[in-house]
């Protein structure tokens, strides 16, 4: 293996970033990547600020785009925040080594301790809000404590100003 392949995989292996691809990328999907996180973060603000009667309206411009994929949702199954993605092939079909997989996070949900969600839009929002829900997350915090820790969380979701995690804090995000 030569050594060009072999620092393209180490820094696959390294990167294990959300939404990293470990492949080359084909022309103009770089493009069609960015066109499709700037509709969802489009969608996900409309939705954040329209409420849940707004969802569909906010995120039709997104469908539409994305619509000429075959794409799979998925959600990650982490607590207290946890993400959407969407998948796909540029031909629709199984990815394999020829056809890789490309996917995208389209929105975070933060679970709120009083039941309910606040919508997040990015990462960074994500983290603030992880980080609101731990300083509440353990056996002896008050009810007080995780009710301040639910505002918290409704506040990032609301575009208020915050304090994200340092890079490297633990969690899911």
């Amino acid at each position: 293996m030569n050594r060009s392949r072999m620092a393209k995989m180490l820094l696959c292996i390294l990167s294990l970033l959300p939404g990293a691809a470990c492949h080359e990328t084909k022309p103009g999907a770089a493009t069609e990547i960015a066109t499709f996180k700037a509709e969802a973060l489009s969608a996900c603000r409309c939705e954040q600020h329209g409420g849940p009667g707004a969802k569909k309206g906010c995120w039709a411009k997104f469908e539409v785009a994305i619509a000429k994929k075959q794409t799979s949702d998925g959600s990650t199954m982490c607590a207290p925040v946890y993400e959407d993605s969407r998948c796909w092939t540029a031909d629709g079909k199984p990815s394999s080594p020829t056809n890789p997989e490309h996917c995208m996070t389209t929105a975070y949900h933060a679970l709120l301790y009083c039941g309910g969600e606040a919508l997040l839009c990015t990462e960074k929002e994500a983290k603030a809000a992880e980080q609101a829900a731990n300083s509440a997350d353990s056996p002896t915090a008050s009810q007080a404590q995780r009710d301040v820790a639910d505002a918290a969380m409704r506040s990032i979701a609301h575009g208020e100003p915050y304090v994200a995690a340092a890079p490297g804090t633990p969690g899911c995000v």
